[in-house]
């Protein structure tokens, strides 16, 4: 047998019934014209997610001891749907027949964030767990201009200011405060998300279809006819550019591993006090569609025949057809050709 020493001496009367919890998620939003070509948009939501580290397990509490140290924390049963309240109000504006610009400006608060919590003095000793302590505040303000498709070109661009703080930017994040003796404090630091300047622009260069095109033509006559091809016909080019500020993280005055066991990193400034560089992404993509011919029936649906060669004395007339990765065709009276999948 163990010693007494090893077990908890916590038992059934610890513990009580868990209480259900309701969470109300109201989402509002409303715009108005005013004017034919301006608009007022706002909206409010709430929205709750279900709360992590909820398992109960009546063996982390039978060795309830043995969670004395911030590397092995106990479950909370009892912890609160974590919530957000999102606030946004913004103005859009015509410029033009083929332009708008918006401004937005949002605030999001984050409530009732999960923390890793010391309980102190606790019965029948000291030990860590989790606790709705955090809390954290979202604002910033959005430029965006839309162009639509003027001349071949389609053009979306915007700016984003934002300013992300809070006393955590993850369920462990003040771990090594409360692991050094320190009470569990409560102090406003940039979140890890917290990227102040981001911008995005998305630029759409392509040709029309029909009598919508209006690239290069070439013209060939053959037998006294005049063949005219469009060369460019269902052709475009779309090019995606973002640029973000560098996330802020926690910059340490002497080199240390994450793999390496023994090494610790020293707090140099403030917790993310510091920023990574500038983030820039740059991605092409040039595709060209094209049109397939389809014929009607009698009744009014629609068959593709110009993908593959069918021979109908041979095989009937096809009545089904379905393109996948592999194909095999049956024998039956209607001759159907089927997908494997």
């Amino acid at each position: 047998a163990l010693p007494a020493t090893y077990v908890s001496k916590v038992d059934y009367d610890a513990f009580e019934d868990y209480k259900p919890q309701w969470s109300i998620m109201p989402r509002l939003s409303f715009s108005f014209p005013v004017s034919n070509k301006s608009l007022f948009y706002a909206h409010y939501n709430i929205i709750t997610s279900r709360p992590s580290y909820l398992r109960l397990d009546p063996i982390s509490y039978l060795w309830i001891e043995k969670y004395n140290t911030p590397d092995s924390r106990v479950n909370n049963p009892r912890l609160k749907p974590s919530k957000t309240i999102d606030y946004e109000l913004g103005f859009r504006q015509a410029i033009g027949e083929n332009s708008a610009l918006s401004l937005a400006a949002y605030y999001r608060e984050e409530r009732d964030q999960i923390q890793a919590y010391r309980y102190s003095g606790a019965y029948p000793t000291t030990y860590y767990s989790y606790d709705n302590i955090d809390f954290g505040t979202v604002q910033g303000f959005t430029v965006s201009y839309d162009l639509q498709r003027t001349k071949n070109v389609t053009l979306r661009a915007s700016y984003t200011l934002q300013f992300a703080k809070g006393t955590g930017s993850s369920a462990t994040s003040g771990l090594a405060i409360i692991s050094s003796g320190q009470p569990n404090l409560r102090t406003l630091t940039n979140l890890s998300f917290d990227q102040r300047h981001k911008l995005a622009a998305t630029i759409d260069y392509r040709f029309g279809w029909g009598g919508d095109y209006n690239g290069p033509t070439v013209r060939k006559e053959k037998n006294g006819k005049v063949k005219e091809t469009k060369v460019l016909e269902g052709f475009g080019v779309n090019l995606n550019f973002s640029a973000g500020s560098g996330m802020p993280y926690s910059r340490s005055s002497k080199p240390y591993s994450i793999y390496v066991s023994g090494t610790k990193s020293q707090l140099s400034g403030t917790i993310n006090g510091s920023n990574m560089p500038w983030i820039f992404q740059c991605d092409l993509r040039i595709n060209k569609s094209f049109m397939l011919s389809l014929k009607k029936d009698e009744k009014g649906e629609t068959t593709c025949r110009s993908l593959f060669k069918w021979d109908e004395e041979k095989y009937g007339e096809m009545q089904d057809f379905v393109v996948g990765p592999r194909m095999y065709w049956e024998q039956n009276e209607r001759k159907t050709m089927k997908s494997m999948y």
